[in-house]
């Protein structure tokens, strides 16, 4: 009987983990400005903004460190930012390698910083 216990444990932890990483909650952190522990930078683009153009850290070191990579196909348009309230998770990347081969890495205006979205 103990051993069942245990088991469904650490299935129901690594699922939480899963779930997680996928949400893009783990290791995101929030971006800020480049610095001393700042791996990657990034350029928002956000057209008509006071913040278009400018550059912000978009990996302090919470992101994988793999090699760069440039995945097919285009960031898709902007499209309106979710009803306020709304469980809204993205995955962050610093560049296209940290997204699947499907998705770009894209500035997203409603959360500020650069996150996976499906290629267009």
């Amino acid at each position: 009987m103990m051993m069942v216990r245990v088991g469904v444990v650490v299935l129901v932890v690594m699922a939480t983990v899963v779930t997680m990483t996928e949400a893009g909650s783990v290791g995101a952190g929030p971006p800020g400005p480049p610095g001393p522990t700042c791996r990657h930078t990034c350029f928002r683009e956000n057209p008509g903004q006071p913040d278009d153009g400018e550059t912000y850290c978009c990996d302090r070191g919470n992101l994988p460190d793999i090699p760069s990579e440039t995945h097919p196909g285009r960031c898709p348009h902007a499209i309106p930012c979710p009803a306020s309230g709304t469980r809204f998770q993205p995955k962050a990347c610093a560049q296209d390698g940290h997204c699947r081969y499907h998705e770009k890495c894209c500035y997203n205006s409603c959360v500020k910083y650069h996150v996976c979205k499906l290629a267009s």
